[in-house]
């Protein structure tokens, strides 16, 4: 019985935080890609390791993943200004 409504509370909770505050999701990826962007101005094999991991499509290229990160950071950003307007009328 409290199983039930611990997870009917918990889902309640989730939803409202997904629907009301869709920002807060984007601001922690923006954080995230900006972490990734920094490691990867640093240089090294790391980043050419991670830009093998996570895009296997540019071959290694560390520059082109770099440019491609910084107009996906460009475009949450947006996304978490409109939400910002959005909110305030």
């Amino acid at each position: 019985m409290w199983q039930e409504v611990f997870f009917s509370v918990f889902l309640g909770l989730v939803l409202i935080d997904i629907l009301y505050y869709p920002e807060r999701g984007l601001e922690r990826e923006y954080t995230r890609i900006n972490k990734k962007i920094q490691l990867l101005r640093r240089g090294g094999l790391l980043a050419k390791l991670i830009t093998w991991v996570e895009a296997p499509f540019l071959r290694g290229d560390v520059i082109r993943y770099t440019f491609l990160l910084e107009q996906k950071r460009y475009i949450i950003r947006r996304q978490i200004q409109l939400y910002k307007e959005i909110r305030k009328s």
